[in-house]
């Protein structure tokens, strides 16, 4: 039984946004109200090319897309 509830946790968290995996699965974020009036995204952790302004329901970061002066990383494959 834990197995097969510890199982399906893991599907459950691979199946959330993440700001990490924007390169192999196109993820825009959760649209959450009180992030979006600061004009950023909620996800797991921040992105590359993406500033923490705040939570989330606790859980989430708000992410704010950086641009002026992102860094290089972001141009990279």
């Amino acid at each position: 039984m834990r197995l097969g509830l510890s199982g399906l946790l893991f599907f459950l968290m691979i199946l959330l946004p993440s700001g990490k995996m924007n390169n192999l699965i196109v993820n825009n974020g959760v649209e959450i109200r009180t992030c979006m009036a600061i004009g950023g995204r909620c996800f797991f952790g921040c992105n590359l090319g993406w500033e923490w302004v705040s939570y989330c329901h606790s859980i989430f970061s708000c992410c704010k897309k950086i641009k002026k002066h992102p860094p290089p990383q972001i141009y990279e494959p």
